[in-house]
């Protein structure tokens, strides 16, 4: 165990995507579990095993995309596995969603899902390609990168079978960003719908249509999943995991924990170990 969750940087130099091959070598970047501070697209072109994916456990399978985004924790245990893994920085990934006035928040931010079969895996392996060569190139084309991104992005989208309601999909999208940025210390509905320029009632109501909860039950279930990854992957007190979270009583997180997850923070760790 350890006092912080391992955290994969972006380091690829002079550009903000990266693409590279899924290798058997360098187990380090797949497992342990840890977490990015950038966008992450794994695709497999074969390969067998588990995918974990914040205490969910994911098949392996050919032509199947995952979606990573920053901040989720996840691990790979797989055999014969081939493919790609690209990479996002935050800061072009939200430039091709300005540019295409399309939100691929949908993809990552497992609302709806987390992996995507790909319809025709043709097209996309030419797209991988297209991506792949430009990057190799000695002088690189940002443009063209991000456009390639762009039309992956784009295909993982036709694949999938996201709600198209370009409308809601905005605002809940921006909803759960915004949670997760602000989760820790902002806990009523009322801080949410007023950064949104919603009122409280119709910002419930679309959560409701679209998730099925409300926008209580989302900043709950943000904190649970905040407290799970550090109770299970770190060593930190009890104590100290509940300050961070912005519980001011160690005992009332205890209670709210239990009340969600059926067991006591110090149960959880002791069987996630």
């Amino acid at each position: 165990m350890q006092e912080q969750i391992p955290i994969h940087s972006f380091s690829k130099i002079n550009t903000d995507i990266s693409i590279k091959e899924i290798s058997q070598r360098n187990e380090e970047e797949y497992f342990p579990a840890h977490r990015h501070n950038f966008y992450e697209l794994i695709f497999f072109t074969e390969g067998k095993g588990t995918h974990r994916i914040d205490f969910t456990d994911y098949e392996v399978a050919n032509n199947l995309v995952y979606f990573i985004s920053p901040g989720q924790i996840h691990e790979m245990q797989t055999k014969d596995r081939k493919g790609y893994v690209i990479v996002i920085s935050k800061e072009v990934f939200y430039n091709i969603q300005k540019i295409e006035n399309i939100s691929f928040s949908a993809l990552f931010n497992n609302i709806q899902q987390v992996k995507i079969a790909i319809k025709d895996p043709t097209d996309f392996n030419m797209l991988i390609s297209l991506l792949k060569n430009e990057q190799n190139k000695t002088n690189t084309n940002k443009h063209l990168l991000r456009n390639y991104v762009s039309a992956i992005l784009i295909t993982c989208i036709e694949s999938s079978n996201i709600e198209k309601d370009k409308e809601q999909d905005y605002r809940i999208y921006r909803l759960m960003d915004e949670i997760n940025q602000s989760f820790r210390k902002e806990r009523t509905g009322k801080f949410y719908s007023d950064k949104l320029c919603i009122s409280l009632k119709h910002l419930n109501d679309i959560s409701n249509k679209i998730l099925g909860r409300t926008l209580t039950q989302l900043i709950h279930e943000r904190i649970i999943l905040e407290a799970k990854r550090e109770i299970a992957y770190t060593n930190k007190s009890i104590k100290e995991i509940a300050y961070e979270l912005g519980f001011k009583d160690p005992a009332y997180f205890n209670r709210f924990f239990k009340k969600f997850i059926k067991q006591t923070p110090e149960t959880f760790r002791r069987i996630s170990k």
